[in-house]
């Protein structure tokens, strides 16, 4: 009986126990949420939150998860701002923004048939963030405002207005804030920084361009600036101007920037007294051969001989045309003038053979590369095979296109030299570069160079302006000069030298630009003690007192290295020669050894030998001395 009694507590134990966790298990499940019970089972309609666009919208979006049409999806929220009923197309979507004013948050409710649905709203949105210069919003963009922690914003210290891009504005207070939730946008305002006033100049120039004066007026943000030229004025030359007419006053606003304004006055003296120069241009068939230029003073007249033939620095004779002066002569009262001596090609019967000269050049450089010489036989004609290729070195040059393979020279033909074009190997050239320099011959500087593109098949423009502007001043073109030039792309030139002057250095106002019958172009400036010389291919030397200067590849001005070319009496600088010997190619000279180059060869073998045949006998005695030390001990 007791056994049974002890049996049947232990079975109420068991249900007890059972009966404990059914309740949990029962308990737990009632805690489940609506919307987390329904997905143990398939439903149709499914709703999510996300943030809004404003502070007092919250958004939702209810999906159809099936493949049919829903009508009659009741929706509904907390805050009874929105009560609905709405179709939902096959696996379509619908967004819905309900408005909660001040209450912050809501949650929705769908209703379909059985199913229901809630979910509470996330309370968070976009904040938009502007920022004011002027009263314009010239930049924005947005934060999320929450509901658990509000907003914080920076914003940039500057900014740019698009509507006045030049000005600076900066914020005005702290660039940082933090806002609560509920704070329907935030604003950075900015102010504008005054700017720094500037300055304008003023030139003066002569009716030549020449500079006689400065001056300068400010110009600030709030009135911008304003100047009046003088009506007369005393230049730096000690001359006096009158102020040509049609100029007035001038006047800028700030957003104009720094400019330089020029007023030109008429020289008030008698300029009629001043000397000129006149210009003698030899040409031919309308090509200039070469110009001279010649000052003429007040009172006086000027006789040029023009020369009865003229060599080109290729080589080409020409001769004066019949009727033209032999002679100009030009008066003072005559005024600046040109005179065109005009030349044809000088065909002669001379009796005397001569050679003719053919450069063998690198394209792309314009280097020549070898030369060659011809010699040309009374009243005959000589054909020079030109050689489809060269070799230079490791370098392999190949005859370029368009080129002749032979040259036909006829006894008395003007030109004697001919220049041949070559390619490197695998290297064929359709353009080169050619540079084009603006030399100041005041300061005796590059003040600055380009390149002009030779291209094959076309001649290339060289040009160069009237005036240049450096650094805040004007330099003036010299007299003598072409301001445009046509360069063949068969040609070893590879610069072309403009030369100006500063437009106030008056001392070189009559400067002029000479070519020089050796092809050669001089220019000899006032007051700096330099005289400067342009080869044909472009190669400028500069004649100092400290020695000559060269214009280097880079176009920068350098020292030129000393010469080692032997001087008047055919020695070298502090060389030397006494005592030497002409020594025919191959051979050795006799006799007249310099002792320091004598040849010891046989002294070198006798010593050799003499200190052998001493370590030889100190090797015996050692060895003897060693022997009979040996024989004692025995």
């Amino acid at each position: 009986m007791k056994s049974e009694a002890l049996d049947m507590l232990k079975a109420l134990k068991k249900i007890i126990t059972i009966a404990a966790c059914f309740l949990m298990v029962m308990g737990t499940s009632s805690r489940i949420h609506a919307e987390d019970a329904q997905s143990y089972a398939a439903r149709s309609v499914q709703v999510t939150t996300d943030i809004s666009q404003s502070y007092d919208i919250r958004t939702f979006y209810i999906q159809n998860l099936t493949s049919n049409t829903l009508e009659n999806v009741h929706c509904y929220d907390a805050n009874n701002s929105v009560d609905q009923t709405i179709t939902l197309q096959p696996n379509a979507s619908v967004a819905l923004n309900v408005y909660v004013g001040s209450a912050k948050s809501t949650s929705l409710y769908t209703e379909y048939n059985s199913e229901m649905n809630v979910i509470a709203s996330n309370d968070a949105y976009y904040m938009p963030v502007s920022y004011i210069a002027d009263g314009t919003v010239v930049q924005s963009s947005t934060v999320v405002n929450r509901l658990s922690t509000g907003a914080t914003c920076s914003a940039p210290k500057t900014v740019v207005n698009p509507n006045n891009p030049s000005a600076k504005y900066q914020i005005s207070g702290s660039n940082y804030k933090q806002v609560s939730f509920g704070t329907p946008s935030v604003e950075f305002t900015y102010s504008r920084v005054a700017r720094n006033p500037y300055t304008s100049t003023i030139s003066y120039v002569d009716q030549d361009g020449n500079g006689i004066g400065r001056d300068s007026f400010t110009v600030t943000e709030a009135n911008g600036g304003s100047f009046t030229p003088q009506a007369s004025l005393t230049g730096a030359n000690g001359r006096s101007y009158q102020l040509m007419s049609g100029q007035k006053a001038v006047s800028q606003s700030y957003e104009d920037g720094a400019r330089n304004y020029t007023f030109r006055y008429q020289l008030q003296e008698n300029v009629a007294a001043r000397p000129y120069f006149i210009t003698v241009r030899y040409v031919s068939d309308g090509a200039l051969l070469n110009a001279n230029t010649y000052t003429v003073t007040n009172g006086k007249t000027v006789k040029v001989s023009t020369p009865a033939t003229y060599t080109t620095p290729d080589g080409m004779e020409y001769k004066r045309k019949s009727g033209e002066d032999a002679v100009i002569s030009h008066s003072f009262e005559q005024g600046m003038k040109t005179y065109t001596v005009a030349y044809e090609k000088n065909v002669t019967n001379s009796n005397q053979p001569y050679s003719i000269r053919v450069n063998y050049v690198d394209l792309l450089s314009g280097r020549t590369i070898s030369s060659k010489s011809v010699d040309v036989a009374v009243n005959k004609t000589v054909s020079v095979n030109v050689d489809s290729s060269i070799q230079d070195g490791d370098t392999t040059y190949i005859l370029a296109s368009n080129q002749a393979k032979a040259i036909s020279h006829k006894f008395g033909n003007a030109q004697r030299t001919y220049n041949m074009y070559y390619t490197e190997k695998g290297k064929e050239v359709e353009s080169y570069d050619v540079s084009v320099v603006y030399f100041d011959i005041t300061n005796n500087r590059v003040l600055s160079a380009r390149t002009v593109k030779a291209e094959l098949g076309k001649d290339a423009v060289i040009a160069a302006p009237e005036t240049v502007k450096d650094a805040g001043k004007s330099y003036k073109m010299l007299n003598g000069q072409d301001k445009e030039t046509k360069h063949s792309f068969y040609s070893s030139r590879r610069r072309y030298i403009y030369f100006y002057r500063d437009v106030e250095d008056t001392a070189n106002e009559g400067t002029v630009v000479t070519p020089n019958t050796n092809g050669n172009t001089v220019v000899t400036p006032n007051g700096n003690n330099t005289v400067l010389t342009v080869t044909p291919n472009g190669d400028l030397t500069v004649q100092t007192p400290n020695g000559n200067e060269i214009l280097n590849e880079d176009n920068n001005l350098v020292q030129e290295e000393n010469n080692t070319t032997p001087q008047g009496d055919g020695k070298k600088d502090k060389e030397d020669v006494k005592g030497t010997e002409d020594v025919e190619d191959n051979k050795t000279a006799l006799g007249g050894k310099d002792k320091a180059s004598a040849d010891y060869t046989a002294w070198y073998i006798g010593t050799g030998c003499a200190v052998a045949a001493l370590f030889g006998l100190v090797f015996f005695f050692m060895k003897k001395k060693n022997n009979k030390k040996s024989n004692e001990n025995a």
